[in-house]
């Protein structure tokens, strides 16, 4: 299994916005396809950072860490090979009242790790 960070950056129209990113540890298999299991990431707007847990199985970044209030990004992360150039979507959680959606296109895919299936 692959351990890796992947920063994505979101897409302001046809604009990449470096002000605004999600970084992400995960795990990935030999295609590239994401392992599923619970990995940890953050969202950073500006200079503030928003740490998260994305659940692959909910399909969701989840900013709660174990509040009472969770919110609870729904996303589209890791239906494809993870890859410099692709694209991915996250919602807004429909709790909040919003159903804005925001798109994200992968500009780094870092190795950390290359080693046996774990």
């Amino acid at each position: 299994m692959k351990i890796v960070r992947v920063v994505a950056l979101w897409m302001n129209g046809k604009d990449e916005d470096p002000n605004s990113t999600i970084v992400l540890h995960c795990g990935l298999d030999d295609n590239w396809n994401l392992v599923v299991r619970q990995w940890m990431g953050f969202s950073k707007e500006g200079k503030i950072r928003y740490p998260f847990i994305f659940d692959p199985l909910d399909r969701v970044f989840d900013y709660g860490y174990g509040s009472d209030v969770n919110e609870r990004m729904a996303t589209t992360f890791g239906e494809e090979p993870i890859a410099i150039g692709s694209r991915f979507k996250t919602t807004e959680d429909v709790r909040t009242g919003s159903t804005a959606s925001y798109e994200y296109k992968i500009s780094l895919v870092d190795l950390i790790v290359d080693g046996p299936e774990a």
